[in-house]
């Protein structure tokens, strides 16, 4: 299956966005790849919500993504974020 051509006047606000909240210390490669798996399907914008560390490990390999760090608790974010 194929996604569908995008019109030529569009950008990355016609595609809308997505708001991942995922990853630990120990699962950083799971906030990768379910980021970077958001923006190969076609949204415009891929936001990962995370902890500093994970945020770090994400951005040194995938610039394209939006980054918003949470606030942590031991190795993964606080239930006050």
């Amino acid at each position: 299956m194929h996604l569908p051509c995008r019109p030529a006047d569009s950008n990355k606000s016609t595609f809308g966005s997505v708001l991942n909240i995922a990853g630990s210390v120990h699962f950083r490669g799971a906030a990768y790849l379910s980021t970077v798996s958001a923006l190969r399907v076609g949204a415009g914008y891929a936001t990962l919500a995370a902890i500093p560390p994970v945020i770090d490990a994400v951005a040194a390999k995938l610039s394209e993504a939006i980054f918003l760090p949470l606030p942590q608790d031991g190795e993964t974010i606080s239930r006050d974020a």
